[in-house]
């Protein structure tokens, strides 16, 4: 891993850390910490030129499809299914660890968030319809992504 991988994933991380916190308790992602994570992805995105499209195609991936699955929600549901911190924070994400892996933390926080949600409502802790804070899955994605991504990439392929 070089260096301003490392540099990345300590930006990262350092981010997400208490975006799970705030989230859980106050259901929100500080517009703050997302900034603070867009201005760093990019600053990045502009010293590392030669792979600026991988996290420019994430930065695009991450917000892009969280916003169509808000106004997706918003149409068919006539309410808002996902916040709009979570795509901010998508956004975020790709800018700092590009499409492959940004693809790969949005399969993960879905899969993640089901399995939680489905415990909750056996174990009687969620009802439906209740609101579950999304940004703690889109970060534990995240640190699957980031810590085992190349493997789970490479083994998926290669099924």
């Amino acid at each position: 891993m070089d260096t301003i991988t490392i540099i990345r994933y300590v930006i990262l991380t350092a981010l997400l850390i208490p975006i799970i916190f705030i989230d859980i308790k106050e259901h929100i992602i500080p517009n703050s910490l997302n900034i603070i994570g867009a201005v760093a992805g990019i600053i990045l995105m502009i010293i590392d030129r030669a792979n600026y499209k991988t996290y420019l195609f994430g930065g695009l991936f991450g917000i892009g499809l969280f916003v169509l699955i808000i106004l997706s929600s918003e149409f068919i549901l006539k309410k808002q299914g996902m916040g709009e911190g979570d795509a901010k924070l998508m956004g975020v994400i790709g800018l700092l660890i590009g499409l492959p892996y940004t693809i790969l933390t949005t399969l993960l926080s879905f899969f993640i968030g089901a399995i939680v949600g489905v415990f909750l409502l056996a174990f009687n802790k969620l009802k439906p319809g209740m609101e579950m804070p999304f940004g703690p899955f889109i970060a534990v994605g995240a640190f699957i992504s980031m810590l085992w991504g190349s493997q789970i990439i490479t083994w998926y392929l290669s099924m």
